[in-house]
């Protein structure tokens, strides 16, 4: 019985120390991609490192300026090749590398009007002005933003009227008399009358259906 036992104790030391540590690595996790008009690119990723022993640590050698796991955003002007070093726990050195190609990022799955998209609920403002007194009325709007086609517009509408919008900015458009921008998940929009018809319409809502 006890030799059975020691034998046991021995196989399952032997076992034990036969196991091999994973291998240093990483993840790439990609957490944000956005195509913008002139071929300008933007990706916001993560390195998640993994085997060895926690906790680690990441020099960077490519691009330099970077430092530990992230999240990173970096402009992808051509193919960007990552340059690093993870270290763990134990002093285990492993120099990796990974390559963002660019021709792979596709530009309509990656559109930036994409986050725009989608109905927002709007507290307005219309202002007019007659004879250098204004007049002011607030009410509820519903606008509905939708993408065109081509790369460099929106459309902004509700029940009554349709506005096409034309790329100025990464999240500003602007029409004849009309100018809209975005912040996550609201939207800033301003239509005025012409020369004769001096009202403003200022739309500020927030998003509460994607499309």
């Amino acid at each position: 019985m006890i030799s059975l036992l020691i034998f046991t104790m021995i196989g399952t030391f032997s076992l034990l120390s036969c196991e091999k540590k994973a291998e240093l690595s990483f993840d790439f996790q990609p957490i944000e991609t956005v195509f913008f008009p002139e071929n300008k690119i933007y990706v916001t990723f993560k390195i998640i490192p993994k085997g060895g022993d926690e906790p680690y640590s990441i020099k960077w050698h490519e691009p330099s300026n970077l430092q530990g796991e992230g999240p990173f955003t970096v402009k992808i002007d051509s193919d960007l090749s990552l340059d690093f070093e993870i270290q763990d726990s134990e002093n285990e050195i492993k120099h990796l590398t990974y390559k963002i190609v660019k021709d792979t990022i596709d530009s309509l799955k990656y559109d930036y009007r994409n986050k725009f998209i989608g109905n927002y609920s709007c507290n307005v403002r219309y202002t007019y002005r007659d004879t250098d007194i204004d007049s002011v009325r607030d009410y509820f709007d519903t606008l509905m933003v939708t993408k065109p086609e081509g790369f460099l517009g929106i459309s902004v509408s509700n029940k009554k009227k349709s506005w096409g919008m034309s790329y100025n900015d990464s999240n500003e458009f602007y029409g004849y008399h009309r100018f809209v921008s975005f912040n996550h998940d609201s939207i800033y929009f301003t239509e005025s009358g012409p020369l004769g018809f001096y009202y403003t319409n200022s739309f500020h809502g927030t998003k509460i259906e994607s499309k």
